[in-house]
Order: structure tokens, then sequence, then C-alpha cells
């Protein structure tokens, strides 16, 4: 159907801060577009200035720019590219004792992490160090080895300025809350 003809709703979810709501309604919103084809997520990890609960204005602005261009790509027809998209982590698995492999679905587009952006993971009870992101390749490296034993992995995002993983396009990838890492 055409955009906004009778009947027809183009909705948008923008992707609640932990800080804000907790796991649970991060689940339901991730579920959504599943349930409902016409709903997408807009990911908030990645904008500057969190305070916890709101933005600064820079963040908001930014918020308002990747809002406009899915709406341009949806509504006006304008083409897409993958950057404009939320990547979503869909999987994780040990590929050493100190390196976990994120698998990103069908996320084609470029990632960038800012500086400090391994704040914002925790596997196993440890902190992230580095990463390794080439091709479709995406390994986190760990502070210290995973111990044995059930294994999950965190993404929350940073509150503040700076230290998101993005897209080359500033779009935050989707926070997760233990997602289950297998061990290879």
């Amino acid at each position: 159907p055409a955009p906004f003809a009778p009947g027809t709703a183009v909705t948008r979810e923008a992707w609640a801060r932990a800080e804000a709501t907790g796991p649970d309604v991060r689940a339901i919103q991730a579920a959504l577009p599943a349930t409902y084809p016409e709903v997408s997520v807009v990911s908030t990890t990645g904008l500057t200035g969190h305070d916890g609960c709101h933005y600064s204005t820079a963040g908001y602005e930014q918020l308002g720019l990747v809002l406009a261009r899915r709406l341009s790509t949806s509504v006006v027809g304008a083409p897409a590219d993958p950057d404009m998209f939320p990547p979503a982590v869909t999987g994780a698995s040990l590929a050493s004792a100190d390196t976990i492999e994120l698998v990103f679905g069908d996320f084609e587009g470029t990632l960038v992490l800012e500086p400090g952006f391994e704040e914002g993971f925790v596997v196993a009870g440890t902190h992230v160090t580095g990463a390794d992101v080439a091709g479709d390749r995406r390994r986190l490296r760990l502070h210290e080895p995973v111990p044995p034993g059930p294994v999950e992995g965190t993404y929350e995002g940073r509150s503040g300025a700076d230290g998101a993983v993005t897209t080359a396009r500033g779009v935050g990838i989707l926070s997760f809350f233990d997602l289950p890492v297998d061990r290879e």
C-alpha cells in the first residue's frame, strides 16, 4: 500500500536504555518487529549526552537525524544503506579462553568502536579490554579467562558523550542482557 494509505500505520520504536527501563522492557521491544512487521526498532545506545534518563540537546538532535533517515526510506522511498539500521547481536561464542566472538545476524554495514567502548560490555563478570573487528569477525578480548560453567554477556552501552559501538552513520548497536555464550 502507498505510505499513509487508509488502514496503514507507520510505526517506530526507540530502544529504551537499561538505566530507564531494565531488561524486561528491552526483551519486549526486541520481539516487536518479529510480531508486528510494521514496527522497526531504533537504537539509542549511540546517542551522546545520556545522563541515565535523558539526552543532551546534541543527543536529541542525533535521534532526530536517525529517525529522519529511517523515515525517508520507509515513507518517501529513499535508498537504504545498512548503516542506517541498528545492528543486533544474535549470538556469541567462546573463541578462546579470553576471547568472545559476537554474531550480528544479517548486518552487513560497518562497525565503529569509539574510544571507551569496552566499558559498555561485561562478559562472565569480567570486562572487555579490546576488540578485533575485521570483515565478518567481531571478537572481544576479555580482561581475564572465562571461568568454567555457563557464560553470559551484557552490552548496555555507556552514558555520556562517547564510548559506543555504532555503525558508520552513528547508529548504536542494540543492547543485550545475559546473552548466552556458546562454548565451542
